[in-house]
């Protein structure tokens, strides 16, 4: 299934409700955003990037790093966008 698909769960005595959602992004898109966060990474190490590039890319690396590491692409969710697959 594509897109979101979270669901409220109730959680202990409170009743407090706290929002599930279906990871949408497959091992090739995680490790494709990961290798960018490495690029990015080098290029600054080496002197590559600065200033404001810098620190626009760096909020991207932080970004897909984020995104890799959970599986979930909030971007990708109103679009209905999974690169997941089945099962």
């Amino acid at each position: 299934m594509c897109g979101y698909t979270g669901r409220a769960v109730r959680i202990g005595r409170n009743n407090l409700e706290e929002e599930v959602v279906t990871k949408n992004m497959g091992m090739a898109d995680r490790v494709v955003r990961f290798l960018i966060v490495v690029g990015i990474a080098v290029a600054y190490a080496i002197g590559l990037l600065s200033g404001g590039w810098a620190i626009g890319l760096g909020v991207l690396a932080l970004a897909f790093l984020l995104t890799s590491f959970i599986g979930t692409c909030p971007g990708y969710m109103p679009f209905g966008i999974s690169t997941r697959g089945r099962g």
